[in-house]
Formats: C-alpha cells, sequence, structure tokens
C-alpha cells in the first residue's frame, strides 16, 4: 500500500470515528502492538531475504512499535 491510500483511510477512519489509537497484529496474528514509530528507511544490499522482494535502495515507511 502507498502512504497516500494509509492517509486517506487513516483520514476516513478519524473522519467517523475521532482520534483513535493504532495497533499492528504480530507475525502470529494473535498480538496487538501500540503503533510507536514510523518512518522512512531505505534497504540496503542483502539487508532483507529476497522472499521480502526488497532490493537495495527499495524506498518505504516503517511503521513499528
Amino acid at each position: 500500500m502507498k502512504l497516500s491510500k494509509l492517509i486517506a483511510k487513516l483520514q476516513d477512519i478519524e473522519k467517523q470515528h475521532g482520534d483513535s489509537e493504532v495497533f499492528h497484529r504480530g507475525s502470529t496474528g494473535r498480538e496487538l502492538f501500540s503503533v510507536e514509530l514510523a518512518y522512512h528507511r531505505v534497504a540496503e544490499q542483502d539487508e532483507y531475504p529476497k522472499v521480502y522482494r526488497m532490493p537495495e535502495g527499495f524506498k518505504f515507511v516503517l511503521i513499528a512499535n
């Protein structure tokens, strides 16, 4: 998902429900974590396994707890 689409989705939710906490699911899908960080990253060479499809120079926003 592109950042602009995420922003639009979050703005719609905010309009409907007010300023709410944001959580993300852990790798098992059972645990929830509060989003505490969001920052821009650029993938380094061989930083991620090839199955992640994040080649060197891939730019993305990382959201984490």
